[in-house]
């Protein structure tokens, strides 16, 4: 929801701060490795908002999986690794599941990350779980993000939140699953994540998946 909101915030109302007029073909991409998976997610949740504000809604016109706002030529689309893209000059880029870019998507990742150097004031986010031994993408932004986090260096270009348990958490412990889990009892319950954590007390490769998807933490 957050990136859904950013991503229409930017496409339509950002400000060039060397003009101070609204930024011209405000371009913001939303990218996983595949188009299907940003479409069905990161798309449909802002065409939801888009649709809920008559304002935005009159303002803007939804074409092909594609948002156009008329004052700007402002625009949202979906790329993926698995569809043609060329010809990026976006203002924002929206990266969607991180952990599942492999080593063979660092070319699509490295066009998503240098597409925007024509803009004065760019933006990049990341969203993401955590990834296993094989996430190397993922892997080294989470190690950046940590050490920024952990003041080992000082970086004012990036903003890193990271919601997991500690290491030494019991992940089984219900009073530790709200530091991996912010928005508990709002868009997931913590019945379900109960029954998940009992199976994952009898079963190893049940655990690993709890480790991961519910506490956030890096499995092999």
């Amino acid at each position: 929801s957050l990136g859904a909101a950013l991503a229409i915030m930017l496409a339509s109302f950002d400000i060039n701060p060397k003009t101070g007029q609204p930024e011209n073909v405000a371009e913001v991409i939303l990218c996983a490795t595949k188009r299907e998976q940003v479409e069905k997610v990161m798309y449909s949740e802002i065409e939801r908002m888009r649709m809920q504000s008559k304002y935005i809604r009159e303002m803007s016109d939804s074409i092909n999986r594609q948002i156009t706002f008329r004052h700007n030529q402002g625009s949202i689309r979906c790329v993926g690794s698995d569809k043609p893209y060329d010809g990026l000059s976006p203002l924002a880029i929206v990266q969607d599941e991180l952990h599942a870019w492999r080593e063979h998507h660092r070319k699509f990742y490295d066009t998503m990350q240098t597409g925007s150097g024509a803009r004065v004031q760019p933006i990049i986010l990341t969203l993401t779980t955590a990834g296993d031994d094989q996430s190397h993408l993922w892997m080294s932004e989470y190690k950046y993000a940590k050490s920024i986090l952990h003041q080992e260096f000082n970086d004012e270009q990036v903003f890193a939140l990271c919601f997991e348990l500690d290491e030494k958490d019991d992940v089984l412990n219900p009073e530790n699953w709200i530091k991996a889990n912010p928005n508990l009892e709002v868009s997931v319950k913590s019945q379900y994540i109960e029954r998940l954590a009992s199976e994952a007390a009898n079963d190893d490769l049940a655990l690993n998946r709890f480790k991961r998807y519910h506490a956030n933490q890096l499995v092999s």
